[in-house]
């Protein structure tokens, strides 16, 4: 059942490079921050990766190797703190989830539960995107 027809819970963004409202209703900021395209189910549409934060913390890893060029060297300075290492051990799993194609996206009812289990989340388009967080439980 959708939150939003209970009218006392709000999904809302935490997003500190907009000028939008901190923190800023999930619907205001998918009009006014994502702008959603007229063609948001062609194949030419925006896809979007969610990931439980729990999940996210203990899976995602970076070793920083995006961070430097063909050569090895730094294209810009690192962070001062340590490289991300997942739970499992893994140093760098990044491009698994930069990496989508329309034929990630599930179905809603799935997604509603694979958000929560899958170490990388589900892939949605723009449209679903609003209903998904629609759909989650509190």
């Amino acid at each position: 059942k959708s939150r939003r027809n209970k009218g006392d819970v709000l999904d809302l963004v935490w997003d500190l490079d907009s000028t939008l409202p901190f923190p800023c209703p999930f619907l205001q900021y998918v009009a006014d921050a994502i702008q959603p395209l007229a063609f948001g189910d062609s194949i030419y549409g925006r896809l979007f990766r969610v990931v439980h934060g729990p999940v996210f913390l203990r899976s995602f890893a970076s070793d920083r190797s995006h961070m430097k060029d063909p050569m090895g060297n730094w294209i810009e300075l690192p962070p001062m703190y340590e490289p991300i290492v997942a739970e499992d051990g893994s140093t760098n799993n990044l491009n698994e989830y930069i990496a989508m194609s329309n034929n990630d996206v599930g179905d809603l009812e799935s997604m509603v539960n694979d958000v929560y289990h899958n170490k990388h989340g589900v892939v949605i388009n723009e449209t679903l995107l609003p209903l998904l967080f629609s759909r989650l439980p509190e």
